[in-house]
């Protein structure tokens, strides 16, 4: 149980993504320039952190931790239902909500944010699996911030 738990902290920078959503939600809820946290944190926070925190030199080895490889793939398969749900979510959210146009704009340039910045990176991640299922979620995963083509300009 102890190497479950330090395989998952070493895999937590990149959970750090679920709080977008979270925090997403929050700022749809609240409405104003809390919509700007979502922007701010995607781009500044995470940028941040990925330069201090990624970054492992002592990950020498060729050969993949299976352990590690788990909650990395649970991530990324995970991120495509949670971000489907997230943004026809918001859609129907908006819909019904009192948001001015300037809120809903802000709402949905922090959606494309968060798609633009984290999104396209576990696309990439299920394309490079070679089971059709985890590529058939990134075909999912591209289609919702119409990038589609990614997979043909890139990997065929």
């Amino acid at each position: 149980m102890l190497d479950s738990k330090n395989n998952f902290l070493a895999t937590f920078p990149f959970w750090l993504s679920l709080g977008l959503v979270a925090l997403i939600w929050f700022a749809a809820i609240w409405g104003g320039w809390f919509l700007i946290i979502v922007i701010l944190t995607s781009w500044i926070l995470f940028s941040s952190l990925e330069a201090f925190l990624v970054l492992d030199l002592e990950n020498d080895t060729p050969e993949p931790d299976d352990a590690l490889i788990f909650w990395y793939q649970l991530l990324t398969i995970g991120w495509t239902p949670l971000l489907f749900t997230t943004l026809f979510g918001l859609i129907w959210y908006c819909a019904h909500s009192n948001l001015s146009q300037l809120e809903k704009f802000g709402l949905f340039f922090s959606v494309g944010t968060i798609t633009g910045t984290i999104s396209i990176n576990y696309a990439r991640e299920l394309i490079l699996q070679s089971e059709h299922k985890k590529s058939a979620l990134a075909d999912i995963l591209l289609s919702m911030f119409l990038y589609s083509y990614f997979r043909s300009e890139r990997f065929l």
